[in-house]
């Protein structure tokens, strides 16, 4: 199904000094966005937190809004 961000994750991507893209399993992967050092949010649509099929497709709508951001992985599916 698809879904898209909702305008509060619009914004707070837009205003994000980092963004971590994390893995939950070999086709969930979330984005949290980071600014002034702390969490500020996860990206999230109509239903809530947008889950991504594949990191690419995470990594895809960062890069829509921010080309210039440079999101790193975070391996959950490892219990880290």
């Amino acid at each position: 199904m698809a879904n898209r961000m909702n305008q509060t994750a619009v914004e707070n991507l837009k205003v994000c000094e980092r963004a971590e893209i994390v893995k939950h399993s070999d086709d969930a992967y979330t984005v949290t966005l980071y600014r002034d050092g702390y969490v500020s949010s996860a990206i999230h649509g109509a239903d809530g937190i947008l889950i991504y099929k594949t990191e690419q497709l995470a990594r895809r709508a960062i890069k829509r809004l921010r080309a210039d951001l440079k999101p790193t992985l975070c391996d959950m599916s490892l219990g880290r």
